[in-house]
């Protein structure tokens, strides 16, 4: 994943500094890699079939790393917990590939 540094907007591969600038990416990374775990508990609240913690866990994911990945998964509970406007909103912002607002 590319990212794109907050100091200077240099594109950069998966590093822990700026090519260009050498801001400190280890908070960046570290956001990220726990967005991922919260949605991998989500898919586990899921198959447990606890659609409220799915919900909340895939709710904090998004607010850590605002990924496609990471928005579906908070579609799903969203879904899974009846609310269908919310389910529609998430699932609209993927499919045009523009999040616009947090959950």
């Amino acid at each position: 994943m590319t990212l794109i540094c907050p100091t200077c907007r240099a594109k950069n591969a998966d590093a822990r500094q700026c090519r260009r600038c050498g801001t400190d990416f280890t908070l960046i990374m570290k956001a990220r890699t726990d967005a991922e775990r919260l949605i991998y508990l989500a898919a586990s609240s899921c198959r447990d079939h606890d659609y409220e913690n799915m919900m909340q866990l895939a709710e904090n994911a998004v607010r850590l790393w605002r990924t496609p990945a990471a928005l579906h998964m908070t579609a799903c509970a969203a879904l899974l917990n009846h609310k269908y406007d919310a389910a529609l909103s998430l699932w609209q912002q993927v499919s045009n590939n523009c999040p616009r607002k947090a959950v």
